[in-house]
């Protein structure tokens, strides 16, 4: 075990012993000192900002041009599915996979939400008539196959 290990399960230790006391004097200083409790709250909003949730898109170049790019998260209100959906669209190759992927998570641009989206509405009219559906779903993709670069 080396020196930070040992440091690290001190820590833990003294935390699990200490954890109470400790929590309690944080909430005390918490609720009793303003400056610290504007200091939190303030690191909070910076950090929502900055969160997905915060600001739903990044500006990244693509094709060498500037777009706006959503989280898949984004993408799953916008359509109306879940996210789980969009991923299982996209391993089924019913929509290409997402043009941007930054850190192993999938950008979509504005053009294709509105595109899934559609497929989505679509599939939504349909959803008695299995056929009818399933072949829907077959033009609709080679549509989307089509447009998503563009």
């Amino acid at each position: 075990m080396d020196a930070l290990e040992k440091r690290r399960k001190s820590f833990n230790d003294w935390y699990k012993k200490n954890k109470s006391r400790f929590n309690a004097e944080r909430r005390e200083k918490y609720s009793s000192d303003a400056s610290l409790r504007e200091k939190y709250v303030s690191r909070q909003k910076e950090y929502r900002k900055k969160s997905s949730n915060g600001i739903p898109s990044k500006t990244i170049e693509l094709n060498g041009n500037q777009v706006e790019v959503f989280r898949i998260g984004y993408a799953s209100k916008f359509v109306g599915r879940p996210s789980a959906t969009i991923r299982s669209w996209e391993l089924a190759g019913v929509i290409p996979k997402a043009t941007a992927s930054i850190g192993k998570h999938r950008y979509y641009t504005k053009g294709q939400l509105v595109l899934i989206r559609e497929l989505a509405d679509m599939l939504n009219i349909l959803v008695d008539d299995h056929e009818a559906r399933k072949l829907a779903m077959d033009t609709k993709s080679k549509e989307i196959h089509n447009l998503w670069s563009a």
